[in-house]
């Protein structure tokens, strides 16, 4: 089966697509404001509304949304515990060592991993309907007043620009190696989770080395 690209331009005629990019990226910023200022179920009802609204209006495959989340489940979990077991809390239900598992810090964990998502969603909704000369352009607009303390606007939007461009490239690559390394043997998808980290070795190094 084919793999749906993460961060990549997909062209389309939809609504979305036709946006200007200079009124996007403020949106954008809203909305991630939105997510983490959100701390209610109705509040991240209404941002799960709003984003499947933006799903439908951009014409694209919900699987094509949702792609940045593939393979991400580790590092969520990681992120999980990581609040769980060290946020604290009045109201701990166990406890061993230096890890106190709370009902404050469960609730803290589900919702940094919310947040997590729904910005991972947003940023790759950007990225899908918009092109990074379009967004390069709109960041060169929006922070053109800060070129009045001397800041170099033209410059922070091409590296910015370049960042993005690069992640796509990134990934693919990255995509490739893991192929490359599940021919070889490597068993990412083992049920051993010290069999399965071995695997990530072999991975990381040629990734950035």
């Amino acid at each position: 089966m084919r793999t749906l690209p993460v961060g990549q331009y997909i062209p389309g005629r939809s609504f979305l697509h036709q946006l200007d990019a200079r009124a996007k990226l403020p949106c954008l910023f809203l909305l991630m404001a939105t997510v983490i200022g959100a701390s209610s179920p109705w509040g991240y009802a209404l941002v799960l509304a709003v984003l499947a609204l933006l799903v439908l209006v951009s014409r694209l495959p919900l699987r094509a949304a949702v792609a940045p989340l593939r393979g991400l489940f580790w590092f969520l979990l990681v992120v999980f515990l990581m609040n769980a077991l060290f946020f604290g809390g009045e109201e701990v239900l166990a406890s061993w060592w230096i890890f106190r598992l709370s009902q404050e810090g469960i609730r803290q964990g589900f919702r940094v991993v919310s947040n997590l998502l729904l910005i991972l969603i947003l940023g790759n909704l950007l990225a899908m309907t918009t092109l990074p000369t379009q967004v390069t352009a709109a960041l060169a607009s929006l922070i053109k007043p800060l070129k009045f303390i001397g800041v170099p606007t033209e410059d922070v939007a091409m590296i910015i620009s370049i960042a993005l461009q690069f992640i796509p490239t990134f990934l693919e690559e990255t995509e490739l190696i893991r192929m490359a390394q599940i021919v070889r043997g490597a068993r990412f998808e083992s049920k051993k989770l010290l069999e399965r980290a071995a695997s990530f070795i072999p991975l990381v190094v040629p990734v950035f080395i």
